[in-house]
């Protein structure tokens, strides 16, 4: 129901407006009355009205005058104009002031109706519209969390690019630079992670964070180049809020990266720094002030296990014979230092299985590898010994990925499958599956394409459509096969239907009764 204002300084035309819309028009709740602009304009700052209907030859302050401060009080009133003045300036600068509609006395009844109606139609879509936005963001604020873990996963297993720039799309980030810091702390991470996203957000600092194994991740986001002074902001920030929750943590902060692609990185020196907190004591430490060694080298050392994680994932057996001859020539014979050799050779194995553990959440590696250790490297005595433990090992490696991806990912699709099988006719969604599954729904939604060729949609549509068509052979009404298998509406079962048969479910049944 609306509210509405007669402005018109002749008594007996008020009246008479007043009575038309008062018999003629339902959806309007309450009429006042002003009989200038000036009245109008302080009695609207009470009254406050949907829709104001003026003359435009008033004493004091004309009509179009008028609707300019009326507009200042509020942009979401309605104009229409009632005047017995037909002049063309009038109408071009009522236009350019948005008014609804120009009507001239002396009006008809049906006239003056229409126009008001016309007025409360397009308030009720607007009334619709914000109404829906309100929902389809409430939804968004929903399902935000599971984005921002989605894009964590993407971060730091290093997903293409294309992904990363979808995931950024959706939460509204524009990202020119970034790093991560990793928190470990005792007490409930949940409460934690939450507390800290606030803290930092309450002070003009965004990020996504995530629980990942024993760990707290987030990510610092910005669409400006980052200074390097705010690393130690963060940290200095965290740790004091930590000790003023009374939780015994520690914090890892990583480089700063201008480019998303590269942000993998900045995980790996967080969990660095935050692993050398307890070796030095510290509350928190920055990535570079661990470093008592060659930045690039360091660096070298990532791009090469992301390497040999990609070749384990995806390459044949001699791309791999070839990666693991480029490492060994560069890690273990080009310094001709063992005990060097040996840090670096292990280095890069625990870092490789990090890069997998990461791509392949399920990834296992306590049945295999058993002789994975240090102090088995330190037995090493030269570099053809070295050589040989490495490949072995990363032959190992290979075969536990080629085994637990397939085996893995198979389990997955065929749980995936039989979850949507029984599942089918109720209001059924990815984030359902992957959370029975403790996987993402990004990753859940990644190998059912790799492996099916379709989306998770296709997939729910396909069973549902193949269903209705065994239904539609019984005597049911298109109506009850909706709501059987799923579909909360009939006309959009019929546009699917049509969609993947090529006919409506009507003309699909009136084939079958005529074979």
């Amino acid at each position: 129901m609306y509210k509405l204002l007669i402005v018109e300084d002749e008594p007996i035309e008020r009246e008479a407006v007043k009575l038309v819309i008062s018999n003629n028009c339902e959806n309007i709740s309450r009429i006042e009355e002003a009989e200038n602009g000036f009245i109008a304009i302080e009695k609207c700052k009470v009254f406050r009205p949907d829709i104001v209907i003026l003359d435009i030859n008033m004493p004091g302050i004309n009509g179009l005058d008028t609707i300019k401060e009326l507009q200042k009080q509020s942009s979401q009133m309605k104009f229409l104009l009632l005047t017995s003045y037909n002049r063309f300036e009038y109408a071009q600068e009522a236009i350019q002031l948005g008014v609804e509609d120009f009507v001239l006395k002396p009006a008809k009844i049906a006239r003056i109706k229409q126009a008001v109606d016309a007025v409360i139609e397009k308030l009720n879509c607007e009334l619709q519209t914000q109404k829906q936005n309100t929902i389809l963001a409430n939804r968004m604020e929903d399902i935000r969390p599971i984005v921002e873990s989605d894009c964590i996963y993407a971060l730091i297993s290093k997903e293409p690019n294309e992904d990363l720039q979808r995931i950024f799309s959706f939460l509204d980030f524009t990202v020119n630079s970034g790093f991560c810091f990793a928190v470990s702390c005792n007490g409930n991470h949940r409460f934690v992670l939450n507390k800290i996203k606030k803290a930092l957000h309450d002070v003009g600092i965004e990020c996504i964070g995530e629980q990942l194994y024993n760990m707290l991740i987030f990510f610092v986001l910005e669409n400006k180049q980052l200074e390097t002074r705010r690393m130690s902001e963060v940290g200095n920030f965290v740790s004091m809020l930590l000790y003023e929750m009374g939780k015994v943590g520690k914090v890892g902060i990583g480089n700063i990266y201008d480019n998303p692609y590269e942000l993998n990185l900045s995980y790996h020196q967080a969990i660095d720094a935050l692993n050398m907190c307890d070796i030095k004591g510290a509350r928190f430490l920055i990535y570079e002030e661990t470093c008592n060694f060659n930045k690039t080298a360091e660096i070298d050392l990532y791009s090469m296990a992301n390497k040999l994680m990609t070749v384990l994932q995806n390459g044949s057996q001699s791309d791999l014979e070839k990666n693991l001859e480029n490492i060994t020539s560069a890690l273990i014979f080009k310094d001709n230092i063992l005990s060097k050799a040996k840090e670096q050779i292990y280095r890069l194995i625990i870092l490789t299985i990090q890069e997998i553990k990461d791509s392949i959440p399920s990834f296992q590696i306590e049945d295999g590898l058993s002789n994975l250790s240090m102090n088995n490297i330190m037995t090493i005595t030269d570099g053809k010994e070295l050589k040989y433990y490495f490949k072995m090992t990363i032959n190992n490696l290979a075969w536990l990925v080629n085994q637990q991806k397939n085996a893995g990912t198979s389990a997955i699709i065929q749980q995936a499958l039989t979850y949507i099988e029984t599942s089918y006719n109720k209001d059924i969604f990815l984030d359902d599956i992957a959370d029975s599954l403790g996987i993402t729904p990004f990753y859940l939604s990644k190998i059912i394409k790799k492996q099916t060729g379709k989306n998770f949609t296709d997939l729910v549509a396909e069973k549902r459509i193949s269903k209705a068509k065994e239904l539609l052979t019984v005597s049911k009404s298109i109506k009850e096969i909706t709501y059987e298998i799923g579909f909360n509406s009939q006309n959009y079962f019929t546009k699917i239907f049509k969609k993947y048969v090529g006919v409506t479910p009507s003309e699909y049944k009136n084939n079958l009764n005529i074979k």
